[in-house]
């Protein structure tokens, strides 16, 4: 099950808890992203450099 099955799931239940963790997850899917690209930026500016 996807993230945001999950998500629309625990946000139909309207129970709290659930949905901060629902909230923090996708938060930190977000940064973990930013976090992988940023990464592989640094890698590709180090390679170009002279």
């Amino acid at each position: 099950m996807s993230l945001l099955t999950r998500c629309a799931q625990l946000t139909k239940k309207v129970q709290e808890k659930d949905q901060d963790i629902c909230l923090s997850e996708r938060y930190f899917n977000k940064m973990k992203t930013r976090k992988y690209l940023n990464k592989r930026g640094d890698i590709t500016n180090e390679s170009q450099k002279p």
